[in-house]
């Protein structure tokens, strides 16, 4: 996905710990954050003075997820951040209590209206790259119950996922067939 975000003209805005994510963006900065000094809490709220078109998350961890979640609903669409979980819907359940690290009650609604879609990558040794794609979902909001509203973008008893529409997201050009 990073690829394809480098071949935009978007300014990306890359926070992480570790410098694990490879982009090859021309209009990049990619910011290092230490807790000890610089935080990713204040690493994304500086982001917003650089204007980017993309804020990206090497791995959310901690109360900054709700920065991160208000900083994609201002203007800054097509962001992408790793967490970790058991499958899609967890995604959104760890955003959860994340934000939770620092409000009482996490405004799911926030989360519903900043987060598209989420890819569930799961450890896979047989595959040649080490790990495989094991759900997409779109998240449609909530119900009158504040439960997540799911759409599977997956289809195929070959194992295979269709990512369906994804290009409105800019993060494919056409709808593609994955593999897995």
């Amino acid at each position: 996905m990073l690829q394809i975000v480098a071949g935009t003209q978007d300014r990306v805005y890359i926070v992480e710990d570790n410098p694990e994510l490879q982009c090859s963006a021309e209009n990049m900065l990619q910011i290092l954050v230490q807790a000890s000094s610089y935080t990713h809490q204040r690493a994304i709220k500086d982001a917003l003075r650089y204007r980017p078109d993309r804020i990206i998350v090497g791995e959310v961890r901690d109360g900054a997820a709700l920065d991160l979640l208000k900083a994609w609903n201002t203007g800054h669409p097509g962001g992408l951040a790793t967490i970790h979980a058991n499958d899609p819907a967890g995604m959104l359940d760890r955003l959860v209590q994340l934000v939770e690290e620092v409000v009482p009650k996490a405004p799911r609604y926030l989360i519903a209206e900043s987060v598209d879609i989420c890819v569930h990558i799961k450890r896979d040794r047989s595959h040649p790259a080490g790990r495989c794609i094991s759900g997409i979902v779109r998240v449609n909001g909530l119900d009158e119950r504040g439960q997540w509203v799911l759409e599977p973008l997956h289809a195929s008893p070959q194992t295979t996922f269709h990512i369906q529409g994804l290009s409105q997201y800019g993060l494919y050009d056409t709808d593609e067939i994955i593999p897995v």
